[in-house]
């Protein structure tokens, strides 16, 4: 599911961390039989809940590459694809890009604030939950992303994507795909191109509270 759905080159280490860990729960069954279902599922959401810097295969892990013909052959040319419109989209470049409709990539959201309200305010009222024809404020999300190879990828929301908000929680699985739109660097993303998949990784979720509740405190006694 996560090869060919998703589009995610996962590490083999860390599929046989996973499905040990299942095994102590009594969650799948012992090595060697034919997953089921209910088994696959269980091994999504621990991916879901995970950190994709983690699940990534990463050439300097020293393993093994896959076989030749197998799922993953296609998906180096994902990574030059996203680095290639990126370039593009430089202002010493074009200034704009597009990532191709044969684009697929999972990301995780590792940060993530609406800059359509300034920081006080973001701070003190949280999101609005309303569409701008109730009268709110227009939103527009900003995102840090990760696809687990690249780090800090910056992605805005040209369109609302009603499955985030402001307090989406970090680690969330979205899965892009082209044509995507790519300015000055930064992803440009709407319901028509991603995929709300939902999860989070706790570790990633207390560092973002731990940093929301010290912009709190730091509002509160008048720093800047």
């Amino acid at each position: 599911r996560t090869a060919t759905g998703l589009r995610v080159r996962r590490s083999w280490r860390w599929m046989e961390d996973c499905l040990a860990h299942l095994r102590r729960r009594g969650t799948v069954r012992s090595a060697g039989a034919d997953p089921t279902a209910d088994e696959r599922e269980a091994v999504y959401e621990q991916f879901l809940h995970a950190d994709l810097r983690d699940i990534v295969y990463q050439p300097e892990d020293g393993e093994e590459d896959d076989e030749p013909g197998s799922v993953y052959d296609s998906l180096p040319s994902e990574r030059d694809a996203l680095v290639a419109a990126l370039t593009r989209s430089m202002p010493d470049a074009d200034g704009v890009s597009e990532l191709p409709a044969s684009f697929r990539s999972c990301m995780q959201v590792e940060e993530l604030l609406d800059v359509g309200r300034d920081a006080e305010t973001r701070l003190k009222l949280g999101p609005s939950e309303l569409t701008p024809a109730a009268g709110q404020q227009k939103r527009c999300l900003k995102m840090i992303l990760s696809d687990g190879t690249h780090r800090g990828l910056v992605a805005l929301e040209s369109l609302q994507i009603q499955d985030l908000s402001p307090h989406t929680l970090a680690g969330c699985k979205v899965r892009i795909t082209g044509p995507v739109e790519v300015r000055l660097g930064i992803l440009m993303l709407h319901e028509g191109n991603t995929l709300v998949l939902g999860g989070c990784v706790p570790e990633i979720v207390e560092l973002q509270r731990a940093a929301v509740a010290a912009a709190r405190k730091r509002v509160g006694s008048g720093q800047d």
